[in-house]
Protein backbone atom coordinates (compact mmCIF):
# COMPACT_ATOMS: atom_id res chain seq x y z
CA UNK A 1 0.00 0.00 0.00
CA UNK A 2 1.45 3.33 -1.07
CA UNK A 3 2.43 6.23 1.11
CA UNK A 4 -0.06 9.08 1.16
CA UNK A 5 2.13 11.41 3.21
CA UNK A 6 5.16 13.51 2.32
CA UNK A 7 7.39 10.62 3.38
CA UNK A 8 8.58 8.14 0.70
CA UNK A 9 9.31 5.52 3.40
CA UNK A 10 5.68 5.04 4.42
CA UNK A 11 4.76 2.61 1.66
CA UNK A 12 4.00 -0.73 3.33
CA UNK A 13 4.37 -4.37 2.32
CA UNK A 14 1.76 -6.59 3.99
CA UNK A 15 0.19 -9.97 3.32
CA UNK A 16 -3.59 -10.12 2.98
CA UNK A 17 -6.08 -12.92 3.42
CA UNK A 18 -8.51 -13.84 0.69
CA UNK A 19 -10.73 -10.80 0.08
CA UNK A 20 -14.33 -10.94 1.16
CA UNK A 21 -17.46 -8.92 0.53
CA UNK A 22 -18.15 -5.66 2.31
CA UNK A 23 -21.88 -5.41 3.01
CA UNK A 24 -24.23 -2.68 4.08
CA UNK A 25 -27.19 -4.67 5.34
CA UNK A 26 -27.77 -7.25 2.63
CA UNK A 27 -26.25 -5.10 -0.11
CA UNK A 28 -22.66 -5.68 -1.27
CA UNK A 29 -20.98 -2.28 -1.40
CA UNK A 30 -17.34 -3.27 -1.93
CA UNK A 31 -14.55 -5.65 -0.98
CA UNK A 32 -13.08 -6.28 2.46
CA UNK A 33 -9.45 -7.22 3.05
CA UNK A 34 -8.03 -8.59 6.28
CA UNK A 35 -4.31 -8.39 6.96
CA UNK A 36 -2.78 -11.77 7.67
CA UNK A 37 0.20 -10.65 9.70
CA UNK A 38 0.78 -7.08 10.81
CA UNK A 39 -1.24 -3.98 11.40
CA UNK A 40 -0.46 -1.01 9.20
CA UNK A 41 2.15 1.30 10.71
CA UNK A 42 0.90 4.48 9.06
CA UNK A 43 -2.32 6.16 8.03
CA UNK A 44 -3.15 5.81 4.34
CA UNK A 45 -5.76 8.05 2.78
CA UNK A 46 -8.83 6.49 1.19
CA UNK A 47 -12.22 7.66 0.08
CA UNK A 48 -14.71 7.79 -2.72
CA UNK A 49 -13.30 7.94 -6.25
CA UNK A 50 -13.16 11.63 -7.24
CA UNK A 51 -12.84 10.66 -10.90
CA UNK A 52 -10.28 11.66 -13.50
CA UNK A 53 -9.50 15.40 -13.33
CA UNK A 54 -11.90 17.13 -15.70
CA UNK A 55 -14.47 19.87 -15.97
CA UNK A 56 -17.01 17.43 -14.49
CA UNK A 57 -15.37 17.36 -11.06
CA UNK A 58 -13.77 20.80 -10.96
CA UNK A 59 -16.33 21.95 -8.40
CA UNK A 60 -16.64 18.64 -6.56
CA UNK A 61 -17.37 18.71 -2.85
CA UNK A 62 -16.20 17.02 0.31
CA UNK A 63 -17.80 13.66 -0.54
CA UNK A 64 -15.28 13.12 -3.34
CA UNK A 65 -12.38 15.04 -1.77
CA UNK A 66 -13.05 18.16 -3.82
CA UNK A 67 -12.06 16.40 -7.02
CA UNK A 68 -8.49 15.65 -5.89
CA UNK A 69 -7.50 11.98 -5.95
CA UNK A 70 -5.26 11.41 -2.91
CA UNK A 71 -6.16 7.77 -2.38
CA UNK A 72 -3.47 5.20 -1.63
CA UNK A 73 -2.67 2.85 -4.47
CA UNK A 74 -2.59 -0.85 -3.64
CA UNK A 75 -0.22 -2.85 -5.82
CA UNK A 76 -0.09 -6.62 -6.17
CA UNK A 77 3.40 -7.84 -5.32
CA UNK A 78 3.12 -11.64 -5.24
CA UNK A 79 2.75 -13.59 -8.50
CA UNK A 80 2.59 -17.26 -9.38
CA UNK A 81 5.97 -17.02 -11.11
CA UNK A 82 8.65 -15.60 -8.81
CA UNK A 83 12.27 -14.81 -9.57
CA UNK A 84 14.41 -13.93 -6.57
CA UNK A 85 18.02 -13.90 -5.43
CA UNK A 86 19.66 -15.64 -2.50
CA UNK A 87 21.64 -12.99 -0.65
CA UNK A 88 24.09 -14.25 1.96
CA UNK A 89 24.69 -10.91 3.65
CA UNK A 90 28.42 -11.13 2.99
CA UNK A 91 29.98 -8.01 1.53
CA UNK A 92 30.73 -9.41 -1.97
CA UNK A 93 27.13 -10.53 -2.52
CA UNK A 94 25.11 -8.13 -0.40
CA UNK A 95 23.83 -6.20 -3.43
CA UNK A 96 24.23 -8.91 -6.06
CA UNK A 97 20.83 -9.82 -7.47
CA UNK A 98 19.72 -11.35 -10.73
CA UNK A 99 19.03 -9.49 -13.96
CA UNK A 100 17.00 -9.89 -17.12
CA UNK A 101 18.77 -8.43 -20.15
CA UNK A 102 17.19 -8.39 -23.58
CA UNK A 103 19.70 -7.78 -26.39
CA UNK A 104 19.65 -7.58 -30.17
CA UNK A 105 18.90 -10.78 -32.06
CA UNK A 106 15.99 -12.20 -30.05
CA UNK A 107 13.00 -13.65 -31.90
CA UNK A 108 10.40 -12.82 -29.26
CA UNK A 109 10.55 -11.78 -25.61
CA UNK A 110 7.56 -11.71 -23.26
CA UNK A 111 7.85 -10.85 -19.56
CA UNK A 112 4.34 -10.87 -18.18
CA UNK A 113 2.83 -11.60 -14.78
CA UNK A 114 6.18 -12.25 -13.08
CA UNK A 115 7.33 -11.30 -9.57
CA UNK A 116 10.94 -10.10 -9.60
CA UNK A 117 12.55 -9.64 -6.19
CA UNK A 118 16.06 -8.47 -5.19
CA UNK A 119 17.26 -8.10 -8.78
CA UNK A 120 19.90 -5.74 -10.14
CA UNK A 121 23.50 -5.38 -9.00
CA UNK A 122 25.74 -2.61 -7.76
CA UNK A 123 27.42 -2.92 -11.15
CA UNK A 124 27.18 -0.84 -14.33
CA UNK A 125 24.31 -1.87 -16.57
CA UNK A 126 22.77 -4.48 -14.27
CA UNK A 127 19.03 -3.91 -13.78
CA UNK A 128 15.99 -6.10 -13.01
CA UNK A 129 14.68 -5.60 -16.57
CA UNK A 130 17.13 -4.13 -19.09
CA UNK A 131 16.17 -3.60 -22.74
CA UNK A 132 19.65 -3.06 -24.14
CA UNK A 133 20.78 -1.45 -27.41
CA UNK A 134 18.36 -3.25 -29.69
CA UNK A 135 17.71 -0.25 -31.94
CA UNK A 136 14.44 -0.68 -33.81
CA UNK A 137 12.73 -4.03 -33.45
CA UNK A 138 9.72 -5.59 -35.11
CA UNK A 139 6.40 -4.60 -33.57
CA UNK A 140 4.84 -7.31 -31.43
CA UNK A 141 8.07 -9.10 -30.54
CA UNK A 142 8.57 -7.54 -27.11
CA UNK A 143 6.12 -7.49 -24.18
CA UNK A 144 6.76 -6.10 -20.68
CA UNK A 145 3.40 -6.14 -18.92
CA UNK A 146 1.85 -6.70 -15.48
CA UNK A 147 5.02 -7.55 -13.57
CA UNK A 148 5.79 -6.86 -9.91
CA UNK A 149 9.37 -5.73 -9.34
CA UNK A 150 10.34 -4.97 -5.78
CA UNK A 151 13.35 -4.53 -3.49
CA UNK A 152 15.66 -3.76 -6.40
CA UNK A 153 19.34 -2.96 -6.01
CA UNK A 154 19.56 -0.92 -9.23
CA UNK A 155 16.60 0.73 -11.02
CA UNK A 156 13.42 -1.11 -12.06
CA UNK A 157 12.89 -1.05 -15.84
CA UNK A 158 15.64 0.40 -18.05
CA UNK A 159 15.42 1.16 -21.76
CA UNK A 160 18.77 1.72 -23.47
CA UNK A 161 19.06 2.82 -27.11
CA UNK A 162 15.94 0.92 -28.14
CA UNK A 163 12.89 2.25 -30.00
CA UNK A 164 9.17 1.43 -29.99
CA UNK A 165 9.01 -0.03 -26.46
CA UNK A 166 5.74 -0.11 -24.51
CA UNK A 167 5.81 -0.64 -20.73
CA UNK A 168 2.38 -1.34 -19.19
CA UNK A 169 0.70 -2.30 -15.90
CA UNK A 170 3.89 -2.88 -13.90
CA UNK A 171 4.33 -2.34 -10.16
CA UNK A 172 7.80 -1.24 -9.02
CA UNK A 173 8.27 -0.85 -5.26
CA UNK A 174 11.30 0.02 -3.14
CA UNK A 175 13.77 0.64 -5.93
CA UNK A 176 17.29 2.05 -5.57
CA UNK A 177 17.82 4.78 -8.16
CA UNK A 178 15.42 5.87 -10.90
CA UNK A 179 12.39 3.60 -11.28
CA UNK A 180 11.64 3.97 -15.00
CA UNK A 181 14.93 4.88 -16.64
CA UNK A 182 15.92 6.04 -20.12
CA UNK A 183 19.69 5.66 -20.36
CA UNK A 184 20.91 7.72 -23.36
CA UNK A 185 18.06 9.58 -25.06
CA UNK A 186 17.74 7.71 -28.36
CA UNK A 187 14.87 5.70 -26.85
CA UNK A 188 12.33 6.97 -29.38
CA UNK A 189 8.61 6.07 -29.44
CA UNK A 190 8.53 4.85 -25.85
CA UNK A 191 5.16 4.47 -24.12
CA UNK A 192 4.52 4.07 -20.38
CA UNK A 193 0.92 3.32 -19.40
CA UNK A 194 -0.75 2.31 -16.10
CA UNK A 195 2.51 1.76 -14.22
CA UNK A 196 2.93 2.27 -10.48
CA UNK A 197 6.25 3.26 -8.91
CA UNK A 198 6.63 3.40 -5.11
CA UNK A 199 9.87 4.49 -3.52
CA UNK A 200 12.75 5.73 -5.67
CA UNK A 201 15.55 5.46 -3.11
CA UNK A 202 18.97 7.10 -2.97
CA UNK A 203 22.24 5.30 -3.57
CA UNK A 204 24.79 5.51 -0.75
CA UNK A 205 22.10 6.94 1.55
CA UNK A 206 24.03 6.60 4.79
CA UNK A 207 27.19 8.08 3.32
CA UNK A 208 25.59 11.48 2.89
CA UNK A 209 22.93 11.09 5.56
CA UNK A 210 25.15 9.93 8.43
CA UNK A 211 23.34 8.24 11.30
CA UNK A 212 25.47 6.76 14.04
CA UNK A 213 28.57 4.69 14.48
CA UNK A 214 26.75 2.79 17.23
CA UNK A 215 25.47 -0.29 15.42
CA UNK A 216 22.58 -1.01 17.81
CA UNK A 217 21.39 2.60 17.60
CA UNK A 218 21.67 2.47 13.82
CA UNK A 219 19.57 -0.70 13.65
CA UNK A 220 16.91 0.86 15.85
CA UNK A 221 16.75 4.01 13.70
CA UNK A 222 16.31 1.88 10.59
CA UNK A 223 13.67 -0.35 12.18
CA UNK A 224 11.67 2.56 13.59
CA UNK A 225 11.92 5.06 10.74
CA UNK A 226 13.22 3.62 7.46
CA UNK A 227 10.48 1.59 5.75
CA UNK A 228 9.10 0.52 9.11
CA UNK A 229 6.03 -0.91 7.36
CA UNK A 230 8.06 -3.13 5.02
CA UNK A 231 7.22 -6.49 6.56
CA UNK A 232 9.38 -8.29 4.00
CA UNK A 233 12.51 -6.78 5.54
CA UNK A 234 11.63 -5.95 9.15
CA UNK A 235 10.55 -9.25 10.70
CA UNK A 236 13.31 -11.87 10.62
CA UNK A 237 10.93 -14.46 12.08
CA UNK A 238 8.40 -14.07 9.27
CA UNK A 239 8.17 -16.69 6.54
CA UNK A 240 8.28 -13.80 4.04
CA UNK A 241 11.53 -12.28 5.37
CA UNK A 242 13.73 -11.56 2.35
CA UNK A 243 17.04 -10.26 3.84
CA UNK A 244 17.01 -7.19 1.59
CA UNK A 245 19.62 -4.53 2.36
CA UNK A 246 18.87 -1.33 0.45
CA UNK A 247 21.53 0.86 2.04
CA UNK A 248 25.04 1.86 0.98
CA UNK A 249 24.63 0.83 -2.65
CA UNK A 250 27.07 2.75 -4.87
CA UNK A 251 25.75 4.44 -8.02
CA UNK A 252 27.52 2.63 -10.86
CA UNK A 253 25.87 4.50 -13.73
CA UNK A 254 27.94 5.60 -16.70
CA UNK A 255 28.83 8.99 -15.28
CA UNK A 256 29.47 10.62 -18.65
CA UNK A 257 26.12 9.64 -20.16
CA UNK A 258 24.64 12.46 -22.29
CA UNK A 259 22.43 13.39 -19.30
CA UNK A 260 24.23 12.85 -16.03
CA UNK A 261 24.61 14.02 -12.48
CA UNK A 262 27.58 15.58 -10.71
CA UNK A 263 30.19 14.72 -8.11
CA UNK A 264 29.39 15.64 -4.51
CA UNK A 265 31.12 15.63 -1.18
CA UNK A 266 29.25 14.44 1.92
CA UNK A 267 28.56 17.11 4.50
CA UNK A 268 28.86 15.69 8.04
CA UNK A 269 27.05 18.78 9.33
CA UNK A 270 23.93 17.89 7.37
CA UNK A 271 21.66 17.66 10.39
CA UNK A 272 17.87 17.54 9.93
CA UNK A 273 16.45 21.02 9.51
CA UNK A 274 19.74 22.63 8.52
CA UNK A 275 20.47 24.04 5.08
CA UNK A 276 22.32 20.80 4.36
CA UNK A 277 19.52 18.54 5.53
CA UNK A 278 20.10 15.33 3.50
CA UNK A 279 16.35 14.79 3.16
CA UNK A 280 16.06 17.89 0.96
CA UNK A 281 19.45 18.97 -0.32
CA UNK A 282 21.49 15.74 -0.26
CA UNK A 283 25.13 16.71 -0.64
CA UNK A 284 27.25 19.83 -0.97
CA UNK A 285 30.03 21.12 -3.21
CA UNK A 286 28.76 19.98 -6.60
CA UNK A 287 31.54 19.42 -9.11
CA UNK A 288 30.61 18.76 -12.74
CA UNK A 289 32.15 15.85 -14.62
CA UNK A 290 34.47 17.15 -17.31
CA UNK A 291 35.16 15.87 -20.81
CA UNK A 292 37.85 13.21 -20.63
CA UNK A 293 37.36 12.76 -16.88
CA UNK A 294 34.56 10.18 -17.23
CA UNK A 295 34.17 9.52 -13.50
CA UNK A 296 34.15 11.36 -10.19
CA UNK A 297 37.40 11.59 -8.20
CA UNK A 298 37.72 8.91 -5.54
CA UNK A 299 36.91 11.30 -2.68
CA UNK A 300 33.59 12.43 -4.20
CA UNK A 301 30.33 10.63 -4.85
CA UNK A 302 28.37 10.50 -8.09
CA UNK A 303 24.74 11.53 -7.62
CA UNK A 304 21.61 11.53 -9.77
CA UNK A 305 18.58 12.36 -7.58
CA UNK A 306 16.41 9.20 -7.64
CA UNK A 307 13.23 9.85 -9.62
CA UNK A 308 10.13 7.99 -10.75
CA UNK A 309 10.58 8.68 -14.46
CA UNK A 310 13.98 9.87 -15.76
CA UNK A 311 12.94 11.12 -19.20
CA UNK A 312 15.90 11.94 -21.40
CA UNK A 313 13.76 11.66 -24.54
CA UNK A 314 10.80 14.08 -24.19
CA UNK A 315 8.80 12.23 -26.83
CA UNK A 316 7.86 9.48 -24.36
CA UNK A 317 4.11 8.95 -23.94
CA UNK A 318 2.93 8.80 -20.31
CA UNK A 319 -0.69 7.89 -19.57
CA UNK A 320 -2.30 6.79 -16.28
CA UNK A 321 0.95 6.28 -14.34
CA UNK A 322 1.44 6.98 -10.64
CA UNK A 323 4.58 7.67 -8.61
CA UNK A 324 4.46 7.57 -4.81
CA UNK A 325 7.73 8.49 -3.13
CA UNK A 326 11.18 9.73 -4.14
CA UNK A 327 13.95 10.09 -1.59
CA UNK A 328 15.93 13.31 -1.25
CA UNK A 329 15.38 15.74 -4.13
CA UNK A 330 14.05 13.21 -6.65
CA UNK A 331 11.16 14.13 -8.93
CA UNK A 332 8.22 11.97 -9.95
CA UNK A 333 8.47 12.95 -13.64
CA UNK A 334 11.72 14.66 -14.62
CA UNK A 335 12.37 15.71 -18.22
CA UNK A 336 16.16 15.82 -18.62
CA UNK A 337 17.23 16.18 -22.30
CA UNK A 338 21.04 16.38 -22.62
CA UNK A 339 22.93 19.65 -22.26
CA UNK A 340 26.30 18.22 -23.31
CA UNK A 341 27.84 15.07 -24.73
CA UNK A 342 31.16 14.39 -23.03
CA UNK A 343 32.15 11.10 -24.66
CA UNK A 344 33.17 12.16 -28.17
CA UNK A 345 34.63 8.71 -28.88
CA UNK A 346 31.37 6.84 -28.37
CA UNK A 347 29.14 9.45 -30.03
CA UNK A 348 30.25 10.83 -33.44
CA UNK A 349 29.24 14.40 -34.45
CA UNK A 350 25.89 13.47 -36.06
CA UNK A 351 24.85 11.43 -33.04
CA UNK A 352 25.93 14.16 -30.66
CA UNK A 353 23.80 16.69 -32.53
CA UNK A 354 20.81 14.33 -32.45
CA UNK A 355 21.11 14.04 -28.68
CA UNK A 356 21.62 17.78 -28.14
CA UNK A 357 18.49 18.45 -30.22
CA UNK A 358 16.33 16.31 -27.93
CA UNK A 359 15.33 19.46 -26.01
CA UNK A 360 13.54 20.54 -29.22
CA UNK A 361 11.67 17.24 -29.67
CA UNK A 362 7.88 17.47 -29.51
CA UNK A 363 6.78 16.43 -26.02
CA UNK A 364 4.82 13.19 -26.03
CA UNK A 365 1.31 12.80 -24.65
CA UNK A 366 1.17 13.34 -20.89
CA UNK A 367 -2.25 12.53 -19.45
CA UNK A 368 -3.78 11.53 -16.11
CA UNK A 369 -0.54 10.86 -14.24
CA UNK A 370 -0.17 11.23 -10.46
CA UNK A 371 2.68 12.16 -8.11
CA UNK A 372 3.15 12.36 -4.38
CA UNK A 373 5.85 12.15 -1.69
CA UNK A 374 8.66 13.34 -3.96
CA UNK A 375 10.64 16.56 -3.78
CA UNK A 376 8.65 17.68 -6.84
CA UNK A 377 6.01 16.18 -9.11
CA UNK A 378 6.58 17.40 -12.69
CA UNK A 379 9.86 19.12 -13.53
CA UNK A 380 11.24 20.54 -16.75
CA UNK A 381 14.74 21.84 -16.08
CA UNK A 382 18.03 21.16 -14.34
CA UNK A 383 18.83 21.44 -10.64
CA UNK A 384 21.02 19.84 -7.95
CA UNK A 385 23.93 19.05 -10.24
CA UNK A 386 21.93 17.37 -13.01
CA UNK A 387 23.39 18.29 -16.40
CA UNK A 388 20.33 18.67 -18.61
CA UNK A 389 18.50 21.23 -20.76
CA UNK A 390 15.15 23.02 -20.56
CA UNK A 391 12.37 21.67 -22.78
CA UNK A 392 11.97 23.78 -25.92
CA UNK A 393 9.79 21.75 -28.34
CA UNK A 394 9.93 22.79 -32.00
CA UNK A 395 8.64 21.43 -35.28
CA UNK A 396 10.96 18.80 -36.70
CA UNK A 397 12.86 18.65 -33.43
CA UNK A 398 15.39 21.25 -34.61
CA UNK A 399 16.19 24.79 -33.37
CA UNK A 400 14.89 26.42 -36.56
CA UNK A 401 11.44 24.82 -36.30
CA UNK A 402 8.49 26.87 -35.14
CA UNK A 403 7.47 26.40 -31.47
CA UNK A 404 5.14 23.52 -30.64
CA UNK A 405 2.80 23.71 -27.64
CA UNK A 406 3.39 21.01 -25.01
CA UNK A 407 0.28 19.96 -23.08
CA UNK A 408 0.31 18.31 -19.65
CA UNK A 409 -3.25 17.15 -19.04
CA UNK A 410 -5.09 15.88 -15.94
CA UNK A 411 -1.99 15.78 -13.73
CA UNK A 412 -2.53 15.26 -9.98
CA UNK A 413 0.22 16.24 -7.54
CA UNK A 414 -0.25 16.02 -3.77
CA UNK A 415 2.04 16.08 -0.73
CA UNK A 416 5.25 16.74 -2.59
CA UNK A 417 7.80 18.30 -0.28
CA UNK A 418 8.58 21.28 -2.52
CA UNK A 419 6.70 21.74 -5.81
CA UNK A 420 3.82 20.10 -7.61
CA UNK A 421 4.91 21.50 -10.99
CA UNK A 422 7.88 23.62 -12.08
CA UNK A 423 8.00 24.73 -15.72
CA UNK A 424 9.74 27.62 -17.41
CA UNK A 425 7.16 29.31 -19.70
CA UNK A 426 7.79 28.03 -23.18
CA UNK A 427 4.39 27.52 -24.78
CA UNK A 428 3.14 24.99 -22.23
CA UNK A 429 -0.47 24.20 -21.37
CA UNK A 430 -1.21 22.70 -17.96
CA UNK A 431 -4.79 21.54 -18.30
CA UNK A 432 -7.34 20.14 -15.82
CA UNK A 433 -4.75 19.52 -13.11
CA UNK A 434 -5.37 18.89 -9.42
CA UNK A 435 -2.91 20.13 -6.80
CA UNK A 436 -3.11 19.99 -3.02
CA UNK A 437 -0.81 20.01 0.03
CA UNK A 438 2.38 20.63 -1.92
CA UNK A 439 4.64 23.30 -0.45
CA UNK A 440 4.24 25.11 -3.79
CA UNK A 441 1.53 23.80 -6.09
CA UNK A 442 2.56 25.27 -9.47
CA UNK A 443 5.56 27.46 -10.34
CA UNK A 444 5.88 29.01 -13.79
CA UNK A 445 9.23 30.74 -13.98
CA UNK A 446 9.57 34.09 -15.75
CA UNK A 447 11.16 33.98 -19.20
CA UNK A 448 12.38 36.12 -22.06
CA UNK A 449 15.38 38.34 -22.63
CA UNK A 450 18.70 37.55 -21.06
CA UNK A 451 17.97 33.96 -20.08
CA UNK A 452 17.85 33.03 -23.77
CA UNK A 453 14.14 32.17 -24.08
CA UNK A 454 12.42 34.05 -26.88
CA UNK A 455 10.25 37.04 -25.86
CA UNK A 456 6.57 36.36 -26.12
CA UNK A 457 6.57 32.83 -24.75
CA UNK A 458 3.74 31.93 -22.42
CA UNK A 459 2.20 29.16 -20.36
CA UNK A 460 -1.49 28.55 -19.78
CA UNK A 461 -3.15 27.14 -16.68
CA UNK A 462 -6.60 25.92 -17.62
CA UNK A 463 -9.27 24.22 -15.56
CA UNK A 464 -7.04 23.65 -12.53
CA UNK A 465 -8.04 23.11 -8.95
CA UNK A 466 -5.63 23.59 -6.08
CA UNK A 467 -5.55 23.68 -2.33
CA UNK A 468 -3.17 24.07 0.54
Amino acid sequence: MSTTSFNPFETEFVRIQKPGELKLGERVVGSKFTLDQHKLKYAHFGGADPGVPSADNRNAGEATNYGVDERAEVGLISRNIKLTAQISGDEPSRHWGGEIKIVKGFAKAEIQGVEIEKFGKDQLGSYPIHIHEIGTFTAGTLLVNANSIHHSYNKCITIHSTENVTITNNVCARIVGHIFYQEVGDEHNTRYQRNLGLGAMSNDFEIYAPTSTNDEKRKKLIKDHFWAGDNLTQDADSRDYNQYDGLLIPNTDQQDNPTHGSCFKPDPAGAPGSKNDPFTSNLVEAQPIKAGQLRCPSDLYYVEPPSGFWLINPGAVLVDNSIGGCQGVGRAYWYVPPAEVLDTQKYPPAKRQELLNLKHKVVGQFKNNRARACYAGLYGETEFGVRSEILNPRAGGVPSGHPIIATFEQFTATRNRKRGVWLRPNWYVLKEGRFATNAENVTLVTAGGLDGVAPGVWSLLRGLRGGR
